[in-house]
């Protein structure tokens, strides 16, 4: 897991970054190697994989661009894009890409300068992803991770594998998400049965290590953006109080209560003040969005 000294305008944006694509941050990371085989070769594996179950996708296309402004306090700090792309077919699969970015505006940048995308390419038919590549660059910090999924061979390979030895890879036991795709293999599930309190946990990879992101839901509200108004569900991804906030349900997150299923509202309470991200517009949904103005 990448270390790196705590500094509070780093996870002021973070946090919001990563709230706006549906996980917390702070969450206690589990070690790989807690649940799983040492590592081996790819080519030593089954290579006939899990059956693959045709899933289909309601709550989000090709075409979807969602834009959101970023408040640090009273500071409007950064802007935010997720863009839904067709990639075509990737290794004879159909393949959509999520691409998240985001960036701190010119009068932020002498405070604190952000520019990170993240690329999550999703196998259509499964939701499982293929590829994930994390590029930040937060300050003088800099981090680039690219995962490369082989479902046919149940494994998952790292940069850090193929720096270490080549055609190493981590078996996977079991299906797991990226932090984008965890998000987007949610939305087009009914959450029409869910009760107050209720828990959902995403078996994820993180830093290369295993994130069982885990979010409980917190019922129904409406809540007001610069794109409308909006019948929200409310979820609070389960954190880890006392190192950047001060309570485990300081990080919310408010999805439209629609079809869609898209983040329009987060709001987080750390340590070093509060930060919220809104939605201000919406293209190419899939569905009709459930909103007035």
């Amino acid at each position: 897991m990448n270390t790196f000294s705590f500094q509070p305008k780093r996870w002021a944006v973070l946090a919001a970054l990563a709230g706006c694509i549906g996980w917390g941050t702070s969450q206690t990371v589990v070690p790989w190697t807690t649940h799983m085989p040492p590592l081996v070769k790819p080519d030593t594996l089954a290579h006939k994989g899990w059956p693959r179950a045709t899933t289909q996708v309601r709550a989000y296309r090709p075409g979807e661009k969602l834009q959101y402004r970023i408040r640090y306090g009273f500071i409007e700090a950064a802007e935010a894009t997720i863009q839904v792309k067709d990639l075509g077919h990737v290794g004879g699969r159909p393949t959509w890409q999520v691409v998240a970015t985001g960036a701190t505006n010119a009068a932020f940048d002498w405070v604190f300068k952000v520019r990170d995308t993240y690329r999550s390419s999703i196998d259509v038919e499964t939701q499982l992803p293929v590829r994930f590549v994390r590029d930040i660059q937060e300050g003088d910090y800099r981090l680039l991770q690219d995962y490369r999924f082989d479902w046919s061979r149940r494994a998952v390979e790292t940069e850090e594998h193929r720096k270490r030895a080549p055609g190493t890879a981590f078996p996977l036991p079991h299906p797991v998400h990226d932090m984008v795709s965890a998000f987007y293999a949610q939305r087009h599930q009914s959450m029409d049965h869910l009760r107050k309190g209720d828990t959902m946990v995403i078996p994820s990879i993180i830093d290369g290590e295993y994130y069982p992101l885990t979010v409980r839901f917190g019922g129904r509200q409406r809540v007001k953006t610069p794109a409308g108004q909006w019948n929200c569900l409310v979820f609070h991804p389960v954190i880890q109080k006392g190192r950047v906030w001060k309570d485990s349900d300081d990080l919310t997150v408010f999805v439209s209560d629609d079809a869609n299923h898209i983040p329009v509202l987060v709001r987080t309470e750390i340590w070093v003040g509060a930060v919220e991200v809104e939605l201000i517009s919406y293209s190419g949904l899939r569905n009709p969005a459930a909103r007035s103005l």
